[in-house]
Order: C-alpha cells, then structure tokens, then sequence
C-alpha cells in the first residue's frame, strides 16, 4: 500500500524534508488505516452480535414460559437481566477501550513512539478509562513514560559540532586566536608555562 508521499511523488509533487515531516504529522494525526478500522469494527461486530443473541435469547425464553413456579421463573428472570446488564456493561467496556487505545495510539505516534505496545503496557489504562480529562491525562501519561523510558521514542541526533583546537603552532594568528579564546574562557590570554 502507497503511502501519501509515494502518491505526491508519482505525481510530480516534490517536497522539502520538512514538509514530508509536516505531511506525515497531518496524516497521522487525521487519519486511521484501512486495518485499523477494520479491526475496531470487527471487535465491536462480535460484541454486538453477542448482546443480540443475549436478547434474542431472552426473548424466546420469556415467551416459552408456561406453567413454570413463580420463585423458579423469577430467580431465571434475575439472571437472565443480571447478564444482560453484565453484557451491555461489557460492550461499554469495549467501546471506550477502543476509543482510549486510539487515542494513545495517536499521542505516541505524534511522539514518535518506536514500540507502542511496551508503552501501553506502562500506562495505567484503568485509570485512564476512568478519567473526567483524559486527553490531557494521556499527554500526562506520555510525558512521565518519555522521562522515565525515554528509549521508547525516537530522539533527534544533535548536530554535530567543529570547532578549533586549542594550542599554537607558532603562527601570529593563531597565536592572537587562542588569546581570544582563553579570554571567552575566562583563563588568562597567555598560557603558563609548565616546568
């Protein structure tokens, strides 16, 4: 499968580094995979199948009933409701715990995040799911995770730097730059001779 740079570039669309790191950001951000929908609808699909069949069976129970005692059909009346509440509380269950890892998957993608699954099993998803403010809970959760297990995400290489050696070879110039150097360092301009 393309992905949106190889369509720009197919299409004669050039673009600078940055704009690839912006185009990829903007994309990330907005947009889920094809196997990514296709796996959180499965998943709700089977729950709601299940909830269905519960109900479904309910129902021809309820009509079954015949000249049955009233404590035995009752107490089978609890328990049917009982799991039926069980059920609809687990497809709830289901529900935010599918929105909650989406939105985790986005903050650790935006993060740069090199193994998602070693990081969700860092965070504490209860109290996620259980959260009044959970998105700003989850960039709370990311920042901890990317102190404490900085190994996680990817990290920009700083450049690197060149400078001059400090030390003559006897030229005047040279001479008058190293003077200006121990000056910024704070030494004095003219090294001690060493006995």
């Amino acid at each position: 499968m393309k992905n949106i740079l190889e369509i720009l570039q197919e299409n004669g669309i050039e673009l600078t580094e940055d704009q690839k790191k912006k185009v990829n950001s903007e994309v990330l951000e907005n947009y889920k995979t094809v196997a990514d929908y296709e796996t959180q609808k499965t998943k709700l699909e089977t729950v709601q199948n299940q909830l269905n069949q519960s109900q479904k069976d309910f129902s021809e129970f309820k009509k079954s009933i015949g000249d049955v005692d009233p404590k035995e059909l009752q107490a089978k009346l609890d328990d049917y409701e009982q799991k039926l509440k069980d059920q609809k509380k687990e497809y709830e269950t289901s529900i935010s715990k599918l929105n909650l890892e989406s939105l985790l998957k986005a903050e650790a993608t935006k993060r740069g995040c090199v193994d998602f699954d070693v990081a969700k099993g860092q965070i504490n998803m209860e109290d996620l799911l259980k959260s009044k403010d959970q998105s700003n809970d989850i960039v709370k959760a990311f920042d901890t995770l990317s102190k404490e297990k900085s190994y996680l995400f990817k990290t920009e290489e700083p450049p690197t730097k060149t400078g001059k050696v400090i030390g003559s070879t006897g030229s005047e110039e040279e001479a008058k730059e190293e003077a200006e150097l121990r000056a910024v360092m704070g030494l004095d301009p003219v090294k001690e001779e060493t006995k």
